[in-house]
């Protein structure tokens, strides 16, 4: 998954939840006053249904990892070949210290130490010591996040949809 998107769904919780206070708060100071009313739900209109959109479409990416598994086995497999191919050393390895595991598909699929004249195929579980391939971990790992990044999504709309049930006047008029 690309890191934007759990970035986003970070990002946009806690800016949808203070729209939302801010929008009861000023609602109920500004009713009276119809000019500083009528500019501020025509901002809190704009920003409720561009949180609407980002969390529709960060809840639909995550599902896109999620389901059908060859989707997300496919991203895994092109993001490990794009490391290999860079020898982005750094990347691999840091997957393989994580999940303490060797190679993509087999323990010496595409594994760190790259095999050169000084290491062969097996340098990864000589070195480190790991006995099994990184892609179910890693996969399970990013089905995680996936997971993670849809509820995150998912809490604030609820959250939305909770504060126009409480507050129906307010949202009315967003």
């Amino acid at each position: 998954m690309p890191t934007w998107v759990p970035a986003l769904a970070t990002l946009n919780s806690p800016t949808t939840i203070l729209t939302l206070i801010a929008t009861r708060i000023l609602f109920t100071r500004l009713n009276n006053d119809t000019a500083h009313n009528h500019q501020w739900n025509t901002i809190s209109g704009i920003l409720n249904h561009a949180q609407t959109a980002i969390s529709t479409i960060v809840a639909t990416l995550a599902l896109a990892y999620l389901f059908p598994d060859r989707i997300l086995s496919c991203n895994l497999e092109q993001q490990w070949q794009g490391f290999f191919k860079s020898k982005n050393s750094q990347a691999i390895r840091s997957i393989q210290d994580e999940l303490q595991c060797c190679g993509l598909r087999s323990i010496h699929d595409r594994a760190w130490p790259f095999k050169d004249r000084t290491h062969g195929d097996n340098a990864c579980e000589l070195q480190l010591g790991y006995q099994r391939s990184c892609f179910a971990p890693w996969r399970e790992y990013q089905q995680r996040t996936s997971w993670m990044v849809f509820a995150a999504a998912v809490f604030v709309l609820a959250a939305k949809v909770g504060f126009c049930i409480r507050y129906s006047e307010i949202c009315v008029v967003v």
